[in-house]
């Protein structure tokens, strides 16, 4: 297990990577597919570190090409690799004796635990069904939970972003920047540039009614501040660093019929 585990190290399973793929014309799987977006984005930009094992990407390794390909830029990122295979045996074993059905779902339940990440992010009910019996092997705080559950445990609501720092009107350029920099470490820069919009900082253009219509140019000038005042600041934590200008994100998805 590392030494030092960054408080954003997070651990998925394949039922999380296949999440876009499920019937998302209901509510409940369009919201976990929804939160995988936003986690995948935040995996990709350094805002979360992602710890993987063997036993995923064994499993990825049957997962249809297609769709493989879309999930390779995330766990090609991963920060932490399982490798104490003795340790991962003992936890499997222990979570095998509640799961004796899913022997694969246990041995991520060891990988989780032994790689040191605080959650385990599953769309597996039955796991989830035993997430206090999973959280109690581990002698440190961990997890297992839902992506959308996860991805709403971890925002604030904008309205007290924005309270904090009217009006924006009597901002200084210092405490214009501090907002930039405390929106994107935050929320991510999609959210970030509607905040920026709304509160109104100088030298920002405000988006248009889409933001996919925002000019590349827009995001790289908010992300290059961003960056800038971060890189310059001391005591930041690793792993915090806002994403460059050309990192493209993950898009929103919208609900669409189910193709078989």
């Amino acid at each position: 297990m590392p030494k030092s585990i960054p408080p954003t190290l997070v651990y998925l399973d394949r039922s999380v990577f296949e999440c876009p793929y499920a019937d998302i014309s209901r509510p409940g799987p369009l919201a976990q597919a929804n939160a995988y977006a936003e986690i995948a984005t935040a995996i990709r930009t350094g805002r979360l570190w992602l710890a993987t094992s063997f036993v995923l990407i064994a499993e990825l390794h049957d997962v249809p090409t297609i769709r493989r390909d879309s999930m390779q830029p995330v766990y090609q990122v991963a920060r932490e690799f399982v490798v104490d295979h003795g340790e991962v045996r003992l936890l499997s074993q222990r979570a095998f004796a509640r799961l004796p059905h899913q022997p694969v779902a246990a041995a991520h339940v060891g990988c989780a635990i032994a790689s040191g990440a605080r959650n385990y992010l599953t769309c597996n009910p039955e796991l989830l069904s035993y997430a206090d019996v999973m959280q109690s092997f581990a002698d440190r705080p961990f997890e297992v939970i839902d992506p959308a559950t996860y991805v709403k445990s971890r925002k604030r609501p904008l309205d007290r972003v924005i309270a904090a720092y009217e009006p924006p009107a009597a901002l200084t350029r210092q405490e214009r920047d501090r907002i930039i920099t405390a929106l994107l470490r935050e929320f991510g820069y999609q959210t970030a540039i509607r905040m920026i919009a709304l509160l109104q900082l100088p030298h920002l253009p405000a988006p248009p009614s889409g933001l996919s219509e925002l000019s590349d140019a827009t995001v790289a000038q908010v992300l290059d501040r961003a960056s800038a005042i971060i890189s310059s600041t001391p005591g930041e934590a690793p792993g915090a660093a806002v994403v460059g200008p050309h990192e493209p994100s993950v898009p929103h998805i919208s609900a669409r019929p189910h193709r078989h």
